[in-house]
């Protein structure tokens, strides 16, 4: 199919086919949870009704939460959400056919997109009389292949061989000096004695999800992370060596929450980055919030003081 047969926006019928090749591939032939959301999100926006997914509405229609379902107290829909997008990035980026229909699921909401996905193919190169449609009379051939004089040919070749040692610097110090920092995030704790649910698990997967789509650093994957799973604060500064190089990581992100006084209960957490070759604590950083940590700008606030600190201070493994 060409750009001038598409429409605007793909078909109904496009859509369908194109969410039947994503659910049987690899990615999602065995996620049974991120399949029933995906589909069930499609077909709703496909008849209308894409406005009206809520988190709410999700919870009770896909993952089988009762009625009266409260998201902040059971934050399952966010956190399987999270994991979706992630999925769906990682299939269009490596397993997807070049052409054909994508569905995005946009962060900040729960209506995906649909549009088409088209890589160009390049132009033939043409030579300069295909190019300009011009021909040269036999002296002016003759000219342009005359042989350049010697003060040209010796300007040429200072010229290349600067272009050369600028390139040359340029890589070195791409591997050198621009080295992506890799990054590990561990699971926070809960303090308050498990009464945070899932609250934790869910604010270390948005965390994760926001670093790695940050320039300059690299995020060690939630599988990888396994092996710190049960380690405690203590521990984990204590291991930070063999944490890192397990993981390969340069830096260790940990921290812990838990409900906070006063009389309005709030959230506190604390967030800390560990130097994986030293164990020592070179940044803390301390976020307090009501019921609306959820909000967008609150999770971006937080990963962006943490992307902040680590390229500020250029740890390094």
């Amino acid at each position: 199919m060409t750009v001038p047969e598409m429409s605007a926006s793909p078909s109904r019928e496009e859509v369908l086919q194109a969410l039947e090749r994503l659910l049987s591939s690899r990615r999602f032939i065995r996620a049974g949870r991120h399949s029933r959301l995906l589909r069930y999100v499609v077909e709703e926006t496909l008849n209308g009704k894409g406005p009206q997914l809520k988190e709410s509405l999700l919870g009770i229609e896909v993952f089988g939460r009762p009625a009266g379902y409260d998201p902040r107290v059971d934050p399952v829909v966010r956190v399987e959400a999270a994991k979706l997008r992630s999925r769906i990035e990682e299939y269009y980026r490596e397993d997807a056919p070049e052409q054909g229909v994508v569905l995005e699921f946009p962060r900040g909401c729960y209506m995906p997109r649909f549009r088409y996905r088209v890589l160009l193919a390049g132009v033939p190169a043409v030579g300069p009389e295909e190019e300009t449609g011009e021909t040269h009379p036999p002296e002016q051939a003759k000219e342009a292949a005359a042989p350049a004089p010697p003060r040209t040919r010796r300007w040429l070749w200072a010229a290349l061989a600067v272009l050369a040692l600028t390139a040359a610097a340029a890589w070195w110090q791409s591997r050198v000096l621009a080295h992506d920092v890799v990054v590990a995030v561990l699971p926070l704790e809960d303090l308050s004695a498990g009464r945070l649910g899932l609250l934790p698990e869910t604010l270390t997967a948005e965390l994760r999800a926001r670093l790695s789509r940050s320039g300059g650093m690299r995020v060690v994957s939630k599988t990888s992370s396994r092996a710190a799973v049960k380690l405690s604060t203590a521990q984990a500064v204590q291991d930070a060596p063999a944490i890192g190089r397990e993981l390969g990581a340069d830096v260790l992100l940990e921290g812990s929450m838990r409900h906070g006084g006063g009389a309005v209960e709030r959230l506190a957490v604390v967030l800390q980055l560990v130097e994986a070759r030293s164990g020592l604590v070179v940044w803390t950083g301390r976020f307090e919030f009501d019921p609306g940590l959820w909000e967008e700008s609150a999770l971006e606030a937080m990963a962006s003081q943490v992307r902040s600190a680590v390229l500020a201070r250029g740890v390094r493994g």
